[in-house]
C-alpha cells in the first residue's frame, strides 16, 4: 500500500512509486481528530534495507528496487500520529519508532509537528521534527522550516526556509528525508528536483531557502522554483559547501496519456567558492493508467 506521513511516505514524482507492506489503523471517534497507528514490514525501496552512516536519509537512495522486491523495512518500524483541523488551524503529530538505521540493533526514534492556517488568503505554515539515533556519539539531531504562499492573478507564489541544526557530536543521526528511499523530503524547503532534495536540505547542518510560483493555463500545468542551501562543516559530504538549483516544469494530460517535463539546475561551490558541480537535467516522463 501507499503511505503519507511525514518521515515514511511514498513518492510519486518518478514513474514508479515506491510502496510498503504495513498495517495501518484509523480512528475518527474525535471529532476533527484523525488518529493513525501503523507498523511497517517492508518496503520496495532498497534504501530501507541499507546499513552505515552515509545510507541513512539524507544520503540519497533509490525510490523503487531494480527487481521491484520488498525487503525488510529497517527490521520495521512503528508510527502513530495524530491530525486535526481546529479552529481552522491544520496541525499533525507523529511519532515513529525504528529498529535498524544503522546497524543491526540500532534503531530511532523520531518526532514531527507540523501546523498551518491561511490568513487573510495567505498560505502560513510551520514544522518542528526531532530525530534520536541511539548508541554513543549519537546525539539528537532538530529541524525547523516555515512557508507562506499566496495567489495573484491565477498565480500560486511561495517562500519557504528551513534549518537543520548542528550534532556536535559528528555521530551518524537519522535526517529528515524520507526513510524508505533517503530521496524526497516533507520540509517546505523540499523540492521536485533531482538533486535539491531530501538527501540536500533534509541533511544534517544545513540551511535552506526556496521560491517558487505554479499556475495553469490552457489545461498546462507550469512551475518554477529557486533553491538556496548552505551546508555547514557538519553536513555529510558538503562541508562548508553551498549550492543552487533551478526546477522548472510542465505537466498535461494528453487523451490517456499523462507528459510531464522536468528540467533541473544544480550547481555546487567547494568551500573556496570554486565550483565543483553544475549539472543540467531534462527528464520527460509518460505514463498512462490501465
Amino acid at each position: 500500500q501507499e503511505l503519507n506521513t511525514p518521515l515514511a511516505f511514498t513518492e510519486k514524482w518518478n514513474v514508479v512509486k515506491n510502496t510498503f507492506q504495513a498495517v495501518v489503523v484509523v480512528n475518527n471517534d474525535i471529532e476533527n481528530v484523525t488518529l493513525v497507528g501503523a507498523y511497517v514490514g517492508k518496503s520496495n525501496s532498497s534504501h530501507s534495507t541499507a546499513t552505515g552512516a552515509a545510507n541513512l536519509p539524507g544520503g540519497g537512495g533509490q525510490v523503487v528496487t531494480y527487481d521491484g522486491k520488498f525487503n525488510s523495512f529497517h527490521g520495521g518500524a512503528y508510527a502513530a500520529g495524530a491530525v486535526a483541523k481546529i479552529a481552522g488551524v491544520n496541525g499533525q503529530l507523529w511519532y515513529y519508532n525504528i529498529d535498524d538505521v544503522i546497524m543491526a540493533d540500532t534503531g530511532a526514534s523520531a518526532f514531527w509537528l507540523e501546523a498551518d492556517t491561511k490568513v487573510a488568503g495567505i498560505f502560513l505554515g510551520a514544522q518542528y521534527a526531532v530525530t534520536d539515533v541511539e548508541g554513543a556519539g549519537n546525539e539528537s539531531l532538530k529541524a525547523y522550516a516555515v512557508k507562506a504562499s499566496g495567489d495573484v492573478a491565477g498565480v500560486n507564489l511561495y517562500a519557504a526556509y528551513s534549518k537543520v541544526d548542528d550534532d556536535a557530536a559528528g555521530g551518524a543521526n537519522l535526517g529528515f528525508a524520507n526513510t524508505a528511499t533517503g530521496d524526497k523530503t516533507k520540509l517546505y524547503t523540499g523540492t521536485a528536483s533531482v538533486y535539491a532534495d531530501g538527501a540536500t536540505v533534509a541533511n544534517e547542518d544545513t540551511k535552506a531557502w526556496k521560491v517558487g510560483a505554479k499556475t495553469k493555463m490552457a489545461g498546462i500545468s507550469f512551475g518554477a522554483s529557486y533553491t538556496d542551501i548552505d551546508f555547514g562543516a557538519q553536513s555529510t559530504g558538503r562541508v562548508n559547501n553551498d549550492a543552487t538549483a533551478y526546477d522548472f516544469f510542465a505537466a498535461k494530460k494528453v487523451g490517456p496519456l499523462a507528459v510531464k517535463g522536468i528540467f533541473t539546475n544544480y550547481s555546487q561551490d567547494d568551500s573556496t567558492g570554486a565550483k565543483v558541480t553544475d549539472n543540467d537535467l531534462l527528464r520527460i516522463i509518460v505514463s498512462a493508467k490501465f
